[in-house]
């Protein structure tokens, strides 16, 4: 079958893929070597820690200690968000799911937990997700709507069932419009600011359709709002 889009367009749309790809592996490499170093900070911050007997300096090197391991996790999540996803499904009660999604955000997020409200009618029904996977991508769209959220915005977190799809739609208050034209978490590094690399819709959205779903994100103007829709197949379809 032909296609009908122009042969420049499908020359852009390889050459930017083979560069992503590219840009992965070398976060990867990158991450693994860093990795190393740290890990060896890491086991040389605990032999001094272990000789020292001063209590001030023990507690600054645990503070050193989980500096360098929050380093790590950050180096690997990277790696890992920037690869494309292979999941290993499990089949699981979506109501199970969802709880562990809200159960893990208010662990992160205790202080801006009150914000969300959540609504779930998923009776019944079953997906099948790969787990850890599946909750670190729904985990990175409940992220994005606290950390972007206007001031003092609420957030909603609304889930149910229909037609063989479990649909999820995540709303957080923002009256300006985002400040750039890309459709978010279709493209990386979009935007990038301090802590914060523009790969969380990213990855939540590779991972979704990994799973052979959809997931849209778009602001509206009218409502002064951000929604994220992920739409799930479920196990009844």
């Amino acid at each position: 079958m032909t296609s009908n889009t122009p042969p420049e367009t499908q020359a852009e749309r390889h050459e930017e893929s083979a560069q992503l790809s590219q840009t992965a592996l070398f976060i990867r490499q990158l991450a693994h070597d860093l990795n190393n170093d740290l890990n060896a900070l890491d086991l040389a911050a605990t032999y001094v820690s272990e000789m020292v007997h001063d209590s001030s300096a023990t507690e600054e090197l645990a503070i050193q200690r989980k500096t360098i391991q929050n380093m790590s996790t950050k180096l690997k999540s990277l790696s890992r968000h920037l690869h494309p996803p292979s999941p290993s499904p499990i089949t699981i009660a979506a109501s199970d799911f969802l709880e562990e999604i809200r159960d893990r955000a208010t662990r992160a997020y205790p202080s801006e937990i009150s914000a969300i409200t959540w609504n779930s009618e998923v009776g019944s029904h079953q997906v099948s997700v790969d787990f850890e996977m599946a909750c670190e991508a729904f985990g990175e769209v409940v992220k994005n709507a606290i950390l972007h959220r206007d001031d003092g915005g609420k957030i909603e977190f609304q889930a149910s069932t229909a037609n063989g799809t479990l649909r999820v739609e995540i709303w957080n208050g923002k009256q300006a419009p985002l400040p750039f034209n890309e459709p978010p978490g279709e493209q990386p590094f979009i935007p990038v600011s301090r802590r914060s690399y523009g790969l969380g819709l990213y990855y939540a959205r590779r991972v979704i359709l990994a799973h052979g779903g959809k997931m849209s994100a778009q602001h509206d103007s009218r409502q002064g709002r951000f929604r994220v829709e992920i739409l799930l197949p479920t196990n009844d379809q």
